[in-house]
């Protein structure tokens, strides 16, 4: 779910780490097979949801193993060609004359071509669910030019290419994936990875190599996905979970999934590895301008000023993050490297206090009620009496949300590769009136 508003107050309080629980090797245990890992994703119910981009149900670690954007994003924040080997832009912004890597092949041995990128567009512009994407409603034409060449023409400007490397209906499908009638039935890409048999249903499934990928071989040679059962997001009952087998590894992805609570046990068990890398999220409390009283400037500024990052990183996610004064971390996709100031400390409260309502989320979390408590605390110096509430429901949330009935909500920006693109345009572009869509 994303929120998209005009104005936007931030204080953004800190930068969630990369986390991961993996199973350390015992000489008890039996030998995996060489090159074999069992991982657990956050995928969602439904065949198709886990197997197609286009649809955004599902998990994403097992899409980007399967099919591949045209470009993507580099560690400094430069578009580099994936599926194409060249573009270029007409100078009014409009024509977008695409290059395709000779070469290329799908798990079923076809030729990546030209038609078949116009094929994967076009179904991207065909999907209602897409319209939250700026290139949707923009897609004027869609031609091939050449064996190679696809041209993509606009009704108005758009950073459609920037779009297309982060985004799931930017990961092309092979035209063979889909039957005559146009109904999506097998899983065909051309990423490192192929899905080992047909489409299923349960809670498991093999990729195994793409020994036709363009980029060599990948470096696993069988991966064995296990949906990440619901139950066990940020549960104590994780650990033990992979500990016991379920997994050999499991990880922290658009959001928190292992438990901090258990992570400073699992650290001590001879039996689990933790591991720990910067992250690319950030938490921030994110104000309602248009409305409320955080319509007043002054008063986020306090606000703003009141929150002791160190604090909340070392109680509320029990010291699994770290402090952040920017949107975005220090140096992800360009994002500059310099770290801005901590605001400076408030001003003593205003004799007249302020109400207002934090929405704490959907069935919260050991964490977020932690978050709750302090961030409750915090305000209350600046003057704001912070009553926290959570709704029973993502469909009540998301109500609230869009009715405006809300002053401060705790959110996190969307991480690697999202960031910073797709948060910047939630948080900031114009309210288009269309229905946002979880990627």
């Amino acid at each position: 779910m994303r929120i998209t508003t005009r104005l936007a107050g931030l204080a953004t309080v800190l930068s969630c780490l990369s986390l991961a629980l993996a199973v350390a090797p015992t000489s008890a245990a039996p030998a995996a097979p060489r090159g074999a890992l069992r991982f657990a994703v956050a995928a969602r119910a439904g065949a198709h949801s886990n197997f197609t981009p286009l649809v955004y149900w599902g998990g994403f670690q097992s899409k980007t193993a399967l099919y591949e954007p045209l470009v993507r994003f580099d560690d400094a924040g430069t578009l580099v060609g994936v599926l194409l080997e060249r573009w270029d832009v007409s100078g009014d912004g409009l024509t977008y004359r695409l290059t395709l890597r000779p070469g290329v092949t799908g798990h079923d041995g076809a030729v990546l071509d030209a038609e078949a990128v116009r094929d994967h567009l076009v179904r991207w512009r065909g999907n209602p669910g897409n319209r939250w994407l700026g290139s949707t409603d923009r897609f004027e034409r869609i031609d091939v030019a050449s064996p190679l060449e696809v041209v993509v023409k606009l009704a108005s400007p758009w950073c459609f290419l920037e779009e297309a490397a982060i985004v799931n209906p930017g990961h092309v499908v092979a035209a063979g994936a889909y039957d005559h009638e146009g109904t999506f039935r097998r899983t065909l890409g051309t990423g490192p990875y192929r899905l080992d048999g047909d489409l299923v249903t349960g809670d498991a499934f093999t990729l195994l190599p793409h020994d036709g990928w363009w980029q060599g071989a990948p470096g696993l040679a069988r991966v064995d996905c296990v949906r990440l059962p619901a139950t066990l997001r940020e549960h104590p009952d994780l650990v033990a979970w992979v500990r016991d087998g379920g997994v050999d590894l499991v990880a922290d992805g658009e959001g928190p999934v292992v438990p901090r609570e258990a992570l400073a046990a699992a650290a001590k068990d001879p039996r689990v590895r933790v591991l720990e890398g910067p992250g690319s999220g950030t938490t921030f409390l994110l104000f309602n301008t248009a409305r409320g009283p955080f319509a007043d400037r002054a008063l986020r500024h306090r606000a703003a000023g009141a929150v002791e990052r160190a604090r909340l990183v070392a109680e509320g996610e029990l010291g699994f993050a770290d402090p952040a004064t920017t949107l975005f971390r220090a140096g992800v996709a360009g994002w500059p490297a310099a770290r801005a100031a901590a605001p400076a400390p408030s001003a003593p409260a205003p004799a007249a206090r302020v109400a207002a309502t934090r929405l704490l989320g959907v069935e919260p979390r050991a964490r977020l009620v932690r978050h709750g408590r302090l961030l409750a605390e915090m305000l209350g110096r600046a003057g704001v009496d912070l009553r926290v509430e959570s709704l029973p429901t993502r469909d009540a949330l998301t109500a609230r949300l869009k009715a405006g009935d809300w002053d401060a909500v705790l959110r996190s920006t969307h991480g690697t590769p999202y960031d910073p693109f797709v948060a910047l345009q939630t948080l900031f572009a114009p309210n288009t009136g269309r229905t946002a869509s979880s990627s």
